[in-house]
């Protein structure tokens, strides 16, 4: 090539490995020598101008509108797929389990495996956030932020068996529902479920326990008042409103659910409160509803 166009020979080096802009005439040139099979690489439409793997990062743009072309952010995810991320969750939750990992599955662990899934629904981890620290969080949770076109709450909660205190645990799960109400945008809890935890949700939210995707909740507070949920003591605490969003039952000792969190409408409930000393060790005042729960 370097003698018969009369050129040097790093300049023929680099017409072959595609870093010399050819001229015109040069093209010509080329084509006159080698036949056809040199114009195969000429460009016949306008998104042909642009590397494949560039052609997503045009976003809208279409040739020929008028505008010129210009390379836009990574799209933001309108929704997570909450169908889609609990199935996943659960099949690989029902793996661990049958393999004889339980005892390595935690709330990081689920963290991790649900960062990946989204990741492949084109939410990569750069748009995760951890939320606190592990002090932050009873034991067992964890807090995200996804930044999604909507942002996105998300409080995961690993209550696998063996439960030292089930009763302790639902506590727990109320007190976390009660903390994410104080967030705008999408407010969700991601929960992986062993049979104590759940016992305990047919005594005091059976309604829960039993629901379905598209189900709607409601939890009052007299509920958390029972439990000694922090947040029922005050007096204008709000009735939780859980919305099931998705669920999966792969494995007979694990249960995955994904809730909507929100405030329930107009409260239809006694708001007399009466102060209660608890003498027991190291005896403090809290508060309970007046109707009264046993303690």
């Amino acid at each position: 090539m370097s003698r018969l166009l009369g050129i040097n020979l790093r300049t023929a080096q680099r017409i072959t490995s595609g870093e010399h802009l050819l001229r015109a005439d040069e093209l010509v040139e080329l084509a006159s020598l080698f036949g056809d099979d040199v114009l195969d690489v000429i460009p016949r439409t306008v998104i042909e101008l642009f590397p494949e793997a560039y052609r997503s990062y045009l976003g809208d743009w279409t040739p020929g509108s008028q505008q010129l072309p210009a390379f836009v952010p990574p799209p933001v995810q309108e929704v997570i797929d909450w169908n889609g991320a609990v199935a996943d969750l659960g099949d690989w939750l029902a793996d661990e389990l049958t393999g004889g990992r339980t005892g390595l599955v935690s709330e990081a662990v689920i963290a991790h495996h649900v960062a990946a899934f989204l990741a492949d629904e084109a939410i990569p981890s750069s748009l995760l956030m951890v939320v606190g620290t592990p002090a932050t969080y009873p034991a067992g949770w964890l807090g995200l932020n996804i930044l999604t076109r909507i942002p996105t709450h998300l409080r995961l909660g690993c209550l696998l068996d063996p439960l030292r205190d089930p009763v302790g645990a639902l506590r727990d799960t109320l007190t976390v529902f009660y903390e994410v109400l104080a967030y705008g945008g999408e407010r969700m809890a991601l929960l992986c479920l062993g049979h104590r935890i759940r016992g305990q949700m047919q005594v005091h939210v059976a309604g829960l326990a039993a629901a379905q995707p598209g189900n709607v909740v409601t939890i009052p507070f007299q509920v958390g008042g029972q439990l000694d949920v922090p947040a029922a003591r005050n007096e204008r605490t709000p009735d939780l409103q859980l919305t099931v969003r998705a669920s999966a039952a792969t494995d007979p000792n694990a249960y995955v659910i994904a809730l909507g969190i929100g405030k329930a409408g107009a409260p239809s409930r006694m708001r007399a409160w009466t102060p209660v000393t608890n003498i027991s060790a190291g005896s403090s005042a809290r508060w309970c509803p007046a109707s009264g729960y046993g303690r």
